[in-house]
């Protein structure tokens, strides 16, 4: 039974950083300038990545703000790179701008709802968790 609870507090606490994340992102959206960048270049990193290959980009992101011009590091690595030289639809923080959200589907509403509704059928069905991982 405590261990019933325990899943519990961790899902609330993971559900809470999910939801967090969505809204952060939302708010983002909301209040920074939106803009297209190109992709000037990629920073490649070797790590463990979820293909196996140990090889992840971050992609490097071109923009105008004014007459100036922006270059971004993306936060977020793959192991499928956007294309150099493709247009993609950023927000910036116009304090900061360089401090940039690339605008997907996936990083901005699917990746932290995925999350969400893991955990919340972690938390709806902990006889199934306790028996794989018993």
């Amino acid at each position: 039974m405590e261990d019933t609870y325990m899943l519990y507090i961790l899902g609330l606490i993971f559900t809470m950083g999910g939801a967090y994340v969505l809204s952060d992102n939302l708010k983002k959206i909301k209040h920074w300038k939106r803009i297209d960048a190109v992709v000037e270049r990629h920073i490649w990193e070797y790590k463990r990545d979820s293909d196996g290959n140990g090889r992840t980009a971050k992609e490097v992101f071109l923009f105008m703000v004014g007459d100036e011009e922006i270059r971004a590091e993306s936060k977020f690595s793959s192991s499928h790179p956007l294309k150099i030289n493709e247009i993609v639809e950023i927000v910036y923080n116009p304090q900061n701008p360089s401090d940039i959200l690339f605008v997907t589907n996936f990083r901005i509403y699917i990746f932290p709802l995925i999350f969400i509704l893991i955990v919340i059928f972690i938390i709806s069905f902990p006889e199934f968790v306790y028996e794989r991982f018993d």
